[in-house]
């Protein structure tokens, strides 16, 4: 009886680091989701079909913007279970995970080659290549 009751109850997580890493978690999932708002939006726009990675990525940046404002509050008005809070974080893990890998493959040529005229053509192209780097980066930033 003891252990189930142990099983259930909310775990009191330190607030000073649970909010700083829900506050980096949120803040890469917001630049990620921004950054796919906006490809999808010009790719839309320009006529091009939207590879379906860039969904998948843009799901689990949506995903994590919401279950991190849901468990935030939940340990902010209450105590939050540490079982429901590893299962939220499981399954975001994963679809970080998965669409980082996908996002890698897709940009495995780009990564490394520097924003220049010479790669690029012109300022369109260079801002294309550092937003790219910047999608890179905030996605590896939210695993």
């Amino acid at each position: 009886m003891a252990r189930s009751t142990l099983k259930n109850q909310p775990t009191a997580y330190p607030k000073g680091p649970f909010y700083i890493v829900r506050f980096c978690q949120l803040l890469a999932a917001v630049v990620v989701a921004a950054e796919m708002f906006y490809f999808i939006w010009q790719l839309k726009n320009g006529g091009y079909r939207v590879p379906w990675m860039f969904f998948f990525l843009h799901g689990a940046a949506l995903v994590t913007i919401i279950t991190t404002v849901i468990t935030s509050i939940l340990h902010w008005r209450h105590k939050l279970s540490a079982l429901f809070n590893g299962a939220v974080n499981g399954v975001s893990i994963v679809l970080w995970v998965v669409g980082f890998c996908l996002l890698v493959d897709a940009m495995r040529e780009t990564i490394l080659d520097a924003c220049t005229p010479a790669f690029w053509g012109d300022s369109t192209g260079i801002m294309v290549c550092r937003l790219y780097k910047l999608l890179f980066a905030a996605s590896l930033f939210g695993l």
